[in-house]
């Protein structure tokens, strides 16, 4: 009984393992195959291109991040102040969303960072 308990956790463990790493991705993936990542949770690394730190209306910080790869760019959303500076090497992980609308605004390729985060990546 046990050894069919420890092959059934191991065949989960090696799906979600698999399923976790197929998340990992790159910024031209997400561009060129946007319906395969319309609504999951990514991850790339990319370079900060742009970097806007702003306040809403309710006074909560938020921050706005173009990164880029060798090819195209992507938005970023992050709650909070991020202290980046263009040319920074960053790993993103997030929601992707397609179409994204709030309120009045519609934001179109978005990584929405509110479940994830975005980190400084070490230069190899």
């Amino acid at each position: 009984m046990n050894l069919k308990k420890i092959f059934y956790f191991l065949i989960s463990f090696l799906f979600l393992l698999f399923l976790y790493s197929q998340d990992k991705t790159t910024i031209t993936d997400i561009i060129e195959n946007p319906d395969q990542y319309d609504g999951r949770f990514v991850e790339f690394v990319g370079t900060v291109d742009h970097i806007q730190n702003k306040i809403s209306r309710g006074g909560n910080p938020y921050t706005l991040l173009t990164i880029t790869d060798e090819i195209y760019s992507i938005n970023v959303f992050s709650f909070g102040t991020l202290k980046f500076t263009r040319g920074s090497l960053v790993r993103v992980r997030g929601v992707f969303s397609k179409v994204k609308q709030v309120g009045k605004y519609t934001f179109y390729n978005e990584i929405d960072d509110t479940k994830g985060s975005v980190i400084r990546e070490k230069v190899k």
